[in-house]
């Protein structure tokens, strides 16, 4: 491996005017300077502590030495800071994209190894090896479960590869989202004109000083520039809709928003909303085959955690349970979240939210039924619409039922048709090419 130093210049030369999937709020340049003057010894020698240290947060007990992080039949996989290519390593504010690599195949391969956590916790990163990294995580599915527990940010390139897994679990006091890429120029042009410094750049080729800092963007550079930038965009909604069976036109729609735990969880972005102990007890006791989520009684449901962190003024809307024996559960869970997003959200339904949320939770009135109701109804005078809570249904686990099936419940986007077909878009040849590999149509 190049010194820290050496790797930081190479990182920042690969991202130098090319695409990357990071939120608007990351701190890149800072990573790559704290990977500059870290010291490779006594970053590895933290490596062990910190693998004991994410068992403990888990509340997994029987911590066992191993080449990653592991305890009682759990491997935890860190996906933590800005996430960099050709990096083998995860020293907390960067992770290497052929480290999570490793460590998957490392858990795989491992007979103690039962389930997989992804422990995610980052901005995101550069584009180059995501994909990559992505798409080997989603074709391991099936042979170990495997959860994405984000606490607290899972934002562009990380969240990724969090929907390749089985199952996204988010804190309540969590983030996921910026489902874009971005491109960033700098030109110096006016400070060198102002201190009376000019370049001239004799070149051959007409593109060969393209993006150049000494000189502004030409329009025809940037749109070139604009041009490769939307492609990694369409290529990082096929991805996300392929993960999470949602129509690429939802995720195009987000426009690379970034979403609390109840927006994504009502948007289906996410799974469920738990704590990191709640999601190890309820995957350790899926693998003991048990149906319960936990074994502690005072122990919130996700639903409730969901409800506290929302601000009293949004409509909540519960994940509809998934019933294992019916052969469309995921269409019936996406016909019902759209309904009840519909209506909680519809222009009728401003100002008049405690009726909203009766009607989305407790009546099974269509979308457009509410909307009439909703429009001919006074409006309210109280200025906090109470939080109605769906009703709790008995019913099989859905993260059980969709491993013992070996294959994940299709949950539709807003406003995608009940039974639509779930084929792969035509002319998308990676959607294709996995349809064949899996003998199944992929969306």
């Amino acid at each position: 491996m190049p010194t820290p130093m050496a790797l930081a210049r190479q990182i920042a030369t690969r991202v130098n005017l090319r695409d990357i999937m990071i939120s608007p709020q990351a701190d890149f340049a800072a990573d790559l300077v704290q990977l500059s003057q870290a010291s490779t010894q006594d970053e590895k020698a933290r490596v062990i502590e910190s693998r004991m240290d994410l068992v403990a947060m888990y509340g997994i007990d029987g911590y066992t030495e191993k080449p990653f992080a592991y305890a009682n039949g759990i491997a935890v996989i860190p996906i933590h800071g800005s996430l960099i290519n050709r990096f083998t390593h995860s020293w907390g504010f960067v992770t290497g994209y052929n480290f999570i690599q490793n460590q998957l195949r490392a858990a795989l391969d491992d007979d103690d190894v039962k389930g997989i956590i992804f422990d995610c916790n980052s901005p995101g990163g550069e584009c180059n090896g995501l994909f990559e990294t992505a798409d080997e995580i989603y074709l391991s599915r099936g042979q170990k479960p495997m959860i994405a527990m984000i606490d607290t940010a899972s934002y562009s390139a990380c969240y990724a590869l969090a929907s390749s897994c089985d199952r996204m679990i988010l804190t309540p006091s969590g983030g996921v989202g910026s489902i874009g890429a971005m491109c960033l120029h700098v030109s110096i042009e006016g400070l060198l004109e102002k201190n009376g410094i000019k370049m001239t750049p004799i070149y051959s080729g007409s593109h060969k000083v393209d993006g150049a800092p000494y000189k502004d963007l030409s329009e025809s550079v940037r749109a070139d520039i604009q041009k490769s930038v939307d492609a990694s965009r369409d290529s990082f909604v096929s991805l996300v809709a392929r993960n999470l069976g949602l129509s690429e036109k939802f995720i195009f729609d987000t426009e690379a928003a970034c979403y609390r735990a109840t927006e994504a969880l009502a948007m289906g972005l996410v799974h469920d909303v738990m704590t990191p102990s709640q999601a190890a007890i309820r995957l350790i006791n899926e693998l003991n085959g048990s149906p319960e989520i936990t074994e502690d009684d005072d122990m919130k449901t996700a639903a409730e955690l969901a409800l506290e962190a929302a601000a009293p003024v949004a409509p909540v809307v519960a994940t509809a349970p998934v019933v294992a024996s019916a052969p469309d559960a995921g269409l019936v869970q996406s016909a019902e979240r759209t309904r009840c997003h519909t209506i909680t959200n519809c222009e009728e339904a401003k100002g008049k939210g405690t009726l909203a949320s009766y009607i989305a939770f407790q009546t099974n009135m269509s979308a457009e039924e509410a909307k009439g109701m909703l429009a001919a109804a006074p409006g309210e005078t109280t200025a906090a619409a109470p939080v109605v809570v769906a009703p709790v249904v008995a019913v099989v686990d859905p993260f059980k039922a969709s491993m013992d099936n070996g294959q994940q419940p299709n949950v539709g986007a807003d406003g995608q048709p009940l039974g639509e077909s779930l084929e792969a878009p035509k002319g998308n040849e990676l959607l294709s090419a996995y349809a064949l590999a899996y003998g199944r149509d992929l969306a």
